[in-house]
């Protein structure tokens, strides 16, 4: 009968961390940023300079969620799911309307 409690608070415990265990990594994000973004995003790049403070999370999310780069949406086709979480949660993280609004570097 003692087990019973013991293992329903270990239950509880690792159901509530299995979420941040899959949490979006905005560290990886912001090397993603900078690997695949800043080469046209860039001065002297084919691409308007883009950083993360230029948009708002909700314009961030619509890119990621409807518009998917459509000037040319390759450039994601090698990126996994947990890449392109990973890119959001930079992006969202220092968004124009974040906290701490930021440039790519």
């Amino acid at each position: 009968m003692k087990k019973l409690p013991v293992f329903i608070t270990l239950l509880v415990a690792f159901s509530l961390a299995a979420p941040s265990a899959h949490a979006a990594n905005w560290r990886k994000g912001k090397a993603l940023f900078k690997d695949n973004c800043l080469s046209c995003h860039d001065d002297g790049g084919e691409g308007k300079k883009l950083s993360p403070g230029d948009k708002t999370k909700a314009q961030w999310n619509r890119f990621f969620d409807r518009d998917k780069h459509e000037a040319k949406p390759e450039v994601f086709k090698d990126l996994s799911k947990r890449d392109m979480d990973n890119l959001k949660s930079y992006l969202e993280k220092y968004s124009l309307d974040s906290a701490k609004p930021g440039t790519c570097g």
